[in-house]
């Protein structure tokens, strides 16, 4: 009867050993599918990351450009501003001198 009961405690110790290997692979086999999961988010992330930057850098080189054109466009501008005072005063002096000369013209004529 002894030695029954003693065989009855091995196989139950044995039964309990392979429930605890087959949740210790099982709780491996989790681990494995997490880490593969984790190292794809990662991955994913990297490539969102380095898709970002390289939008950010064409963004920032395009808004380079732009403020180099629109710095060109503002010295257009006020070369053109200045041309155009510049020739009015010309005219304005211009239709006073006519007017002088009108003047002048006119008292002769008298």
């Amino acid at each position: 009867d002894g030695l029954s009961s003693i065989e009855t405690l091995l196989t139950n110790i044995q039964g309990l050993l392979k429930v605890a290997i087959d949740n210790a692979r099982a709780q491996e086999k989790q681990v494995q599918l997490e880490k593969t999961e984790l190292k794809m988010d990662f991955l994913r992330e990297r490539e969102l990351r380095e898709t970002l930057e390289k939008q950010l850098a064409m963004e920032q080189k395009n808004r380079a450009i732009v403020q180099k054109r629109l710095k060109k466009e503002k010295k257009a501008k006020r070369k053109l501003q200045e041309a155009l005072e510049f020739e009015t005063k010309r005219r304005e002096q211009a239709e006073q001198t006519l007017k002088q000369a009108a003047s002048t013209d006119s008292l002769r004529v008298l």
